[in-house]
């Protein structure tokens, strides 16, 4: 349903947030999440789904902050190779792009 996709899951380390971004990439999204603080929580939903044969990508943002909603927004980016990344929004996690 949403293959080649981008979704934005904002408050994804946990609860509804996690649930959502995993429920997207099972339907085929490549999945930018956004944690303010619990970078375990994100890394958990990341691995999660991975596990499941999505693709996901998790930057640090306050998005209560307008300058940190802009920079996730604007920092979740595809390259040419259509893996997900992130440009100057933050760190992906794992250091890498996903799978």
């Amino acid at each position: 349903m949403f293959a080649d996709q981008v979704v934005l899951v904002t408050g994804a380390s946990r609860g509804i947030g996690a649930a959502t971004a995993l429920a997207f990439a099972r339907d085929g999204a490549r999945v930018v999440l956004s944690y303010r603080s619990d970078e375990a929580g994100a890394q958990r939903t990341l691995a999660e789904i991975e596990a499941a044969g999505g693709q996901a990508a998790a930057l640090r943002a306050d998005i209560s902050q307008p300058a940190d909603a802009a920079r996730y927004i604007n920092g979740a980016v595809i390259p040419v190779d259509g893996a997900l990344g992130a440009r100057e929004a933050g760190p992906v996690l794992n250091g890498r792009p996903p799978r």
